[in-house]
């Protein structure tokens, strides 16, 4: 079973990771979208799509299309949907400060991770 569990990660992040590439390209040649505007679009859908599949999915369903829909899918579309329904769990469990700790620490320290990775490396060079 467990075997059939990551098999279905996998192909649900196959799907996600092509359908994420295909609405960037889509966006650039239908609308002239850049790569930003494209990558936001697609985030602000996968948080569309994880919010209205985590409301009719009853929690005894398949794992296997859990599996496949949420963490394969959905996390190869885009991992901001996990971000954002992680932050929303927070604040509907009344965690304010974990969700600003959560919400503050995954941008800003991605942000200055990334900064920094691009300055090392570019001083290597």
């Amino acid at each position: 079973m467990k075997v059939f569990n990551f098999l279905a990660v996998c192909a649900g992040g196959a799907l996600g990771a092509s359908v994420r590439y295909g609405l960037e390209l889509l966006g650039a040649h239908l609308f002239s979208w850049s790569n930003v505007l494209s990558i936001a679009v697609v985030n602000i859908l996968g948080c569309f799509l994880f919010a209205l599949l985590s409301s009719f999915l009853k929690e005894d369903g398949s794992v296997a299309f859990t599996l496949f829909m949420f963490t394969g899918f959905l996390g190869g579309m885009t991992t901001f949907s996990s971000f954002i329904a992680h932050s929303h769990m927070l604040i509907n469990m009344k965690q304010l400060a974990w969700a600003a700790v959560n919400i503050t620490a995954q941008v800003f320290l991605g942000l200055l991770v990334f900064y920094l990775t691009r300055k090392i490396y570019v001083s290597l060079q």
